[in-house]
């Protein structure tokens, strides 16, 4: 329903006329109706798949670095989070942004909720058996959880910065339609 919304408000956009949007309107409603009950069992799973992926996919990450750890210093370890966090945070937020036209809105909340949850508790699972397992993790001056929430806060970043700019665009579109509503209306009372 959600993607509707967006999708009729493009026509919108684009001059399609009332009578035509509430036409396109039927049609996707009805279509979305009597979709066969497999689709909408596929589509649920979806995003419970997404979510194990994401969790491992984490947790694999984080322990590829773990012989890194006794390595590199400090800094450059910071970095590699860094990196690792931006990067695994833009491959999420893509695979997001594709699936979100399946789900209605609490389920996406549920989403921007769970994945950094399961980003963090994932790497803080990690590191701290790296903590408690590699040899010199202890003479090395780590802490598990600080390591942990930068990896986070570099994950979540790229989601919150797409999620701020597409909602800027979405309020730059309404009030450009808006605009030019008012401005017709405008034209017409001349």
């Amino acid at each position: 329903m959600r993607h509707h919304s967006y999708l009729l408000s493009n026509m919108k956009e684009r001059g399609w006329e009332d009578r035509e949007l509430d036409y396109a309107r039927q049609v996707m409603v009805q279509a979305s109706n009597e979709q066969p009950f497999w689709r909408k069992v596929i589509d649920q799973s979806l995003l419970w798949l997404f979510l194990v992926i994401i969790g491992v996919g984490n947790l694999f990450i984080i322990a590829s670095i773990m012989p890194l750890l006794v390595l590199f210093p400090n800094a450059a370890i910071y970095g590699i989070l860094m990196l690792l966090g931006i990067v695994v945070g833009m491959l999420t937020e893509i695979v997001l942004r594709d699936i979100e036209h399946l789900f209605s809105g609490h389920h996406l909340y549920i989403m921007y909720v769970l994945v950094p949850f399961i980003a963090a508790s994932g790497g803080l699972v990690v590191l701290t058996y790296a903590q408690q397992n590699l040899p010199n993790f202890f003479f090395l001056d780590r802490d598990p959880l600080k390591m942990s929430i930068i990896y986070t806060f570099f994950f979540i970043l790229p989601l919150a910065i797409s999620k701020f700019l597409r909602r800027k665009k979405k309020s730059a579109i309404r009030s450009s339609v808006d605009g030019s509503n008012t401005l017709s209306a405008k034209k017409e009372v001349l």
